[in-house]
């Protein structure tokens, strides 16, 4: 009878194997042959492989329109820049705003003391610099608009992220200032409200992560965690294994840590796992309802209260069909998701920085 029930366990587990095998090896097949996502590559960036292309024709839950100033999407370029405005990256979330947000190149001089970038959005030039070679000292005097990527998430970072904001009256020429900062996980951040211009500092508005209760769209807009882009302990083949993992995987769990929001999430969406989320705010001062961005465009993502809910969330989706188009949509979604979050980034800045 054991022996039984061995081989009937085996056989279950071959049986999985092979569905999820197919599922996944349908759902990449489709991404080529549907003609819902057009011209679209594979571009490896850090630990995660995205998808870039023309943003999705069908139209799902999420509306492709901008949120702010137009209807319609605006080319990157455009034929003359206006405005120059420098990006100084000091803390890793810099390359997710970079190289995901913005798809832009990063050039590595002086073996990676230094790292830039140009990139040309509507009448914009950015340029985005970081490596330990960016120092208060070495970046340009004559810096006029300036977006400052800081790091708030303990004492040493923000005793870092004070040495920068306390040099800026140093650059003569500087106009405006604006920060994209990597909150506390409590949502303890009353560190940088001095700052802020409207208590008499030079910062005009922050981008900031994970779900705090100052976020206004005016002092404080909600900016997305995003993709891990830096691990030191990180190998080749620790990551082929993660990746492998998540393309392997139909969902992914994603429970609360110390906050709410994680790495995890982005990056099984980066592969069109479908992240199954706690759906529980985290201890400390963070919002009570947690995920604003997820939830505020209809990710279609899996939330779930209690863990106890997981076995019928999996009973839901029978079919290797079902899988394999929810795991696309996961992927359309991210990619429509990233395009969302440049347009709104650049369309701050247009507004709050150039009065457009």
């Amino acid at each position: 009878m054991r022996v039984r029930y061995r081989r009937l366990a085996v056989a279950f587990l071959i049986v999985y194997l092979v569905l999820s095998g197919y599922a996944g090896y349908k759902l990449f097949q489709n991404l080529f042959k549907n003609d819902n996502v057009h011209k679209s590559s594979f571009m490896w960036s850090g630990s995660n492989m995205i998808i870039s292309g023309q943003v999705p024709s069908k139209q799902k839950v999420w509306d492709f329109s901008l949120d702010e100033s137009s209807n319609q999407d605006s080319p990157d370029t455009e034929s003359v820049v206006r405005f120059t405005v420098e990006i100084w990256g000091k803390a890793a979330i810099g390359l997710y705003l970079w190289q995901h947000i913005f798809e832009a190149d990063l050039v590595e001089k002086m073996s990676g003391v230094w790292n830039y970038g140009v990139k040309q959005i509507k009448d914009i030039q950015f340029r985005y610099r970081s490596g330990p070679g960016v120092i208060p000292e070495k970046v340009p005097k004559d810096v006029q608009n300036l977006v400052l990527v800081l790091n708030g998430r303990e004492q040493s970072k923000i005793d870092f992220a004070r040495t920068w904001l306390d040099y800026l009256p140093n650059f003569g020429q500087l106009k405006n200032i604006a920060m994209v900062l990597l909150g506390n996980e409590s949502c303890d951040n009353d560190w940088i409200k001095p700052y802020l211009a409207t208590n008499g500092g030079r910062v005009q508005f922050v981008f900031i992560v994970y779900d705090s209760p100052d976020v206004d769209d005016y002092n404080f807009y909600q900016w997305p965690l995003g993709v891990a882009t830096w691990w030191p302990a990180e190998t080749p083949e620790s990551q082929a294994d993660y990746i492998h993992a998540l393309l392997q995987s139909d969902y992914t769990l994603c429970p609360v840590g110390v906050n709410s929001e994680c790495y995890r999430i982005y990056e099984a969406m980066s592969y069109g796992s479908i992240p199954v989320i706690e759906d529980q705010p985290a201890a400390g001062h963070c919002s009570t309802t947690p995920y604003r961005l997820l939830k505020q465009h209809h990710a279609p993502v899996l939330f779930i209260k209690h863990w106890s809910e997981l076995r019928q969330v999996l009973l839901d989706s029978k079919t290797s069909s079902d899988i394999i188009s929810k795991r696309q949509d996961v992927l359309e979604w991210y990619v429509y998701f990233r395009r969302k979050m440049k347009d709104r980034f650049v369309d701050v800045i247009r507004k709050r920085f150039f009065g457009l």
